[in-house]
Parts: structure tokens; C-alpha cells; sequence
């Protein structure tokens, strides 16, 4: 499981981002350095912003903020059981796509829709 502080890597790298101020002003903050350093968490809006930027499910990253601020052992139970959850539906969907992907004979392009907002686009040659 990730960190913050790896999301916060990640995302800097997938955008191709220099700094961290970079990345504040992508995620709609005027700084991140709380999220660094004093062991802040990233609110759920920012939480779900952070996964469109690191190319993640929202669940993932929504389940690993949660799980930093979990404030009792059921708190954090349940939300590595969400994080666990996200994680095999994520594993099954693309084992599926990587099954059902076409072959040269078959080529075309094919957009999988899962969510309000995230698409599979493969192609084969």
C-alpha cells in the first residue's frame, strides 16, 4: 500500500511536474507541504483529484487517506478492507481486459467505461 507521501511522488512524475508547487496548483491547493510533512491528509476532494493525477482508481487513493487519519483499530480495519476491496476489483479488471483484448485479426479500437470517469482505451495493430 502507498503512502501520501508516494502519491504525492507519483503524481508529480505521471504529470511530468518539477515541484511541489506544481503540484499544489494541480490539485487545486495553494500548498502541499502540510501533506509532507506535518502528517496532514488530503481531504476527499483532493484525495480524488490526487488519483486522476497519479492515473489510479479514486477508491485507492480515497481508502489510503482514510486509513492515515484512522483513529481506532476498527477505523482502520475498515478501511484496509475498502483499500483491499478496490484493489482485487482493480486486478480483476484488468486481468479482463488483458484476456479480451483483441487479436491482429480482430484489430480495432474498443474504449472500456467503468465510473463517471475512467476509460480503458486499447488498440491493436
Amino acid at each position: 500500500m502507498k503512502t501520501i507521501k508516494q502519491l504525492l511522488d507519483l503524481a508529480k512524475k505521471k504529470q511530468h511536474l518539477p515541484s511541489d508547487n506544481q503540484l499544489a496548483l494541480k490539485l487545486g491547493r495553494t500548498n502541499i507541504t502540510q501533506y509532507r510533512t506535518k502528517g496532514v491528509v488530503p481531504d476527499d476532494t483532493t484525495a480524488i483529484r490526487l488519483a486522476e493525477l497519479c492515473d489510479l482508481p479514486p477508491e485507492l487513493v480515497v481508502s489510503i487517506c482514510h486509513l492515515a487519519k484512522a483513529k481506532t483499530p476498527e477505523e482502520s480495519n475498515l478501511w484496509q478492507h475498502i483499500y483491499k476491496m478496490a484493489s482485487a476489483a482493480c486486478l480483476v479488471l484488468v486481468m479482463s481486459t488483458s484476456i479480451f483484448t483483441p487479436n491482429q485479426a480482430q484489430a480495432s479500437s474498443s474504449q472500456v467505461t467503468f465510473g463517471a470517469s475512467h476509460f480503458i482505451h486499447y488498440a491493436t495493430l
